[in-house]
């Protein structure tokens, strides 16, 4: 994606702002600011397009309102590639992503996966929020076993009318597979490997390994991998009891 809107670190330009008691930094991309760095007590936020806009990352450097020599050029560079990948974000629609090839089939969802709140894709590959679950149980001659089909009604993300107010066959809306990109839109931040969400009152960090799917980080003992969108928010909520708020829509 880099590569199609050729955006890289090195277009990045710091400006620091003399503030007192606090390291600040705005962010210029084409002189047009898209970020807004401050060390404070401790804690590092990079923040997108200005101050007050929507946090990508925090951090907690060894320096108090001032960078330690032997951090400060890790934690501007990293400030850097966040406000790289929003930047890239906001230029070019993102390919939402159904693919399901490598899924396992036992971990594809079936309707009791769902809970209202959940993002999916509708047939069309429009994003809508669930904000109806319907379901009934009916015979299956070919398998010889009752089955429960439902349907969904989906609150579109790009207007305020309901998106499908007849509703939408679960069979053929699609779970989202999770992405850097969603992970963003959810109020990740991400580092290597890691990506951290930080609620009003909790901090959850997932990670992923080499076959692409995500775990919670310092879990001990099995756990389902994580594969889309909503196994995430159905996590949090459970963990935490927060609703996850999009950071800004698809």
């Amino acid at each position: 994606m880099e590569e199609e809107n050729k955006i890289s670190v090195d277009d990045i330009i710091l400006k620091e702002i003399k503030a007192d008691r606090m390291e600040v930094y705005h962010v210029y991309l084409n002189s047009e600011q898209v970020g807004y760095i401050q060390l404070k007590y401790g804690i590092l936020r990079v923040e997108y397009p200005e101050a007050g806009g929507e946090l990508l990352l925090r951090k907690f450097p060894k320096g108090d309102n001032v960078f330690e020599l032997d951090e400060r050029n890790y934690y501007l560079e990293e400030a850097k590639k966040a406000i790289v990948i929003r930047a890239i974000n906001s230029l070019a629609p993102i390919k939402e992503s159904s693919s399901q090839e490598d899924i396992p089939d036992e971990n594809k969802p079936v309707i009791n996966d769902y809970r209202i709140g959940n993002y999916i894709l509708d047939e069309y590959g429009e994003v809508g929020q669930i904000v109806a679950i319907n379901s009934e149980k009916v015979f299956n001659y070919e398998t010889q076993k009752k089955i429960y089909i439902g349907t969904v009604s989906l609150k579109s993300l790009k207007s305020f009318d309901w998106h499908g107010s007849q509703g939408r066959w679960l069979e053929k809306c699609n779970p989202i597979v999770i992405s850097d990109e969603w992970l963003l839109r959810l109020g990740f931040s991400i580092e290597d490997n890691i990506a951290t969400y930080s609620g009003r009152q909790h901090e959850f960090s997932i990670y992923t390994d080499s076959n692409k799917t995500w775990k919670p980080l310092d879990y001990k003992g099995g756990f389902k991998h994580l594969y889309f969108v909503h196994e995430i928010q159905n996590l949090i909520h459970a963990l935490t009891g927060e609703e996850i708020i999009l950071k800004y829509n698809p």
